[in-house]
């Protein structure tokens, strides 16, 4: 079921399609997906983190490089149970989140830091560099969203990252995005209807 509606988020929202496109240009690619469901009163929290990993030390790095991600969201959210982001934080490159929590008086609450707040249905944007979290979800209730990423393909192409051991005893393994297989997945193929 998951499956069947991440395929018809995808393909059958051309709107969402021109979003990604007007972000990223014509030629992008398809990054992940997944769901983050956090239960009333169960789910935990997440650590302020940035999602980029690959491209923080290239030379051509820019407030764009590490692509962004729809949230659809099948609940509505609160500040209780809602991600958290720092507005314009993907321009400031690698954030050092310690430094910036341990200035704050040690508190996760940090300064200029708001709540995405949406309805049932929404589909939320947000730069994957931009610093984001979520606190413990003490709420009555539940957080839904399907999170689904972009990146431009040029910033895939030739990108080397490591891929970690998912079974005992089998060593970390690392994966160059070749051109074939940024082709197997890009979007560049499809006409958008008017």
């Amino acid at each position: 079921e998951y499956r069947r509606q991440r395929q018809m988020c995808i393909r059958d929202s051309p709107q969402l399609l021109r979003v990604a496109e007007s972000l990223n240009g014509p030629d992008f690619v398809p990054y992940n997906d997944t769901i983050f469901l956090k239960e009333p009163g169960l789910g935990e929290a997440v650590a302020w983190h940035q999602d980029g990993t690959t491209h923080w030390n290239r030379p051509d790095w820019h407030p764009g490089i590490h692509g962004f991600n729809f949230m659809a969201q099948l609940c509505p959210t609160t500040p209780a149970n809602a991600l958290w982001v720092v507005p314009g934080s993907h321009r400031e490159g690698r954030i050092n989140i310690e430094s910036r929590v341990a200035d704050n008086h040690g508190s996760t609450r940090l300064p200029g830091a708001v709540p995405m707040l949406c309805e049932r249905g929404d589909v939320a944007v947000c730069n994957r560099q931009c610093l984001h979290g979520s606190f413990a979800n003490a709420s009555r209730d539940r957080r839904a969203t399907f999170v689904w990423g972009f990146f431009r393909r040029d910033t895939v192409l030739d990108a080397e990252v490591e891929v970690p051991a998912t079974r005992p005893g089998q060593k970390a393994a690392r994966r160059r995005y070749s051109d074939s297989c940024i082709q197997s997945v890009s979007y560049t193929h499809l006409t958008l209807p008017p």
